[in-house]
């Protein structure tokens, strides 16, 4: 999966499709992280935060953010998840996406959790179970 990911985001270079890149790179983080390669994960998500910013592509930025979260909450870094999940949450409002903003906003009352924030892991709980109702 590296290897066609990798060829094919140089294929995209070469075109200058900034998307097609993104996407590429989204897809390389994921198979980094199911190989257990967080810190390579990260990089790729970091590439693709950032052409999908300059894109203006708000759901996709949404998308890494989430994907940011959850490598940090894989490595421990609770506080790292929790600032990604909390501006993902802001995009998802924005865009009015229910399902995604329940999973981002439970995922930040996991983290929340972790770092001994109760009272605010509470709160994202209940915003959770608000939305679902």
């Amino acid at each position: 999966a590296f290897d066609s990911f990798g060829e094919a985001r140089g294929l995209f270079e070469a075109l200058e499709d900034d998307n097609g890149i993104a996407v590429c790179c989204e897809n390389l983080g994921e198979s980094h992280m199911k190989a257990g390669e967080i810190e390579r994960a990260v990089e790729a998500y970091e590439r693709c935060l950032l052409i999908k910013t300059e894109l203006w592509d708000k759901v996709g930025q949404a998308q890494c953010l989430d994907s940011l979260g959850l490598a940090c909450y894989a490595t421990g870094d609770f506080r790292g998840a929790a600032n990604y999940y909390e501006r993902s949450m802001q995009i998802w409002r924005g865009e009015g996406d229910k399902a995604a903003l329940m999973a981002a906003c439970e995922a930040l009352g996991g983290a929340n959790f972790q770092l001994g924030e109760h009272v605010r892991s509470v709160e994202c709980y209940v915003e959770y179970l608000s939305l679902s109702s």
